[in-house]
């Protein structure tokens, strides 16, 4: 079994729109999830794509918020060959590299001036089954 070093987590793309009025109550939103990985060199890296979206143009004081986060995470596994390479790639990592992509989601929420969004957890064992399907 290989043992998998974190090189490191990175912030490769982050877009935020947001339109209305300030300190506006987010009650819910949808988020989306992409996952890539590649092999390069002797490491793996990993791509996790989130994109969340909410809005309500009924409410009192309508808003729009648009976010896409991609982050970067990079692994040196001991084993190149070993057979749970994917499964680390599509379970493992996605999972420590989401709690990035949370923070920077309620950072930019926050600085936004509207109730800061924390993004539900992600069951990427279930996702990556349901995924398999």
């Amino acid at each position: 079994m290989s043992q998998y070093q974190i090189i490191g987590v990175f912030l490769q793309e982050s877009h935020f729109e947001f339109s209305g009025h300030h300190n506006v109550e987010i009650q819910k939103g949808e988020t989306f999830l992409q996952k890539a990985y590649k092999i390069e060199k002797d490491t793996l890296q990993v791509v996790l794509t989130v994109a969340f979206k909410a809005g309500d143009e009924n409410a009192p004081n309508p808003y729009s918020i648009k976010s896409k986060i991609v982050m970067l995470g990079v692994f040196k596994p001991s084993d190149l060959q070993d057979s749970n390479l994917e499964n680390f790639a599509n379970i493992n990592a996605p999972a420590i590299i989401y709690p990035f992509v949370r923070e920077h989601l309620a950072t930019l929420t926050a600085k936004a001036g509207v109730s800061t969004v924390m993004l539900m957890p992600v069951n990427f064992v279930a996702l990556n089954a349901d995924s398999n399907k």
